[in-house]
């Protein structure tokens, strides 16, 4: 018979520390009253605006930016911004605003150059992983922290 070592003797494959806050993760629209006037992101935070229907327009720190149906708008800390729709094609948005902190580094995510507009090629795919985040976002389970996360990660 063959002896194992000790578990505690083994050193790690892998090991790393991750914090995951999630300011709202939500899918909104159809209001008419709906518009966001000009505020200051937190410092600490990312948000992802996603347009799913109707026209939406911002402006971000000075400049306007108009977006299409498909179109992501990232906003990163500190950016100044607000956001209107045309009444005539009221909005549905899908938007996120998170943190990402590893191994003691605060949110990492603020470290990626986004680009400020990307065009969804694969809109269905992106609408139904947004939705899996919802769905695990509402559940009661046990397994709940561990199923948001993975299906934001995903």
């Amino acid at each position: 018979m063959t002896d194992l070592p000790y578990h505690h003797d083994w050193k790690p494959q892998f090991e790393t520390s991750i914090g995951l806050q999630v300011k709202w993760f939500g899918r909104w629209g159809k209001d008419p009253e709906w518009s966001v006037e000009p505020s200051r992101l937190a410092s600490d935070l990312i948000c992802f605006f996603y347009l799913e229907d109707g026209l939406c327009s911002a402006i971000v720190n000075g400049v306007p930016v108009a977006l299409q149906p498909g179109e992501l708008l990232v906003l990163r800390s500190g950016d100044v911004f607000s956001l209107s729709q045309d009444s005539s094609r009221l909005q549905t948005h899908l938007s996120a605003c998170l943190s990402l902190s590893r191994d003691d580094e605060a949110n990492v995510l603020l470290r990626h150059a986004y680009e400020r507009n990307y065009k969804i090629e694969d809109r269905k795919a992106y609408e139904q992983g947004f939705a899996a985040v919802l769905e695990a976002l509402a559940s009661e389970s046990r397994w709940r922290n561990m199923h948001v996360t993975a299906a934001i990660f995903a």
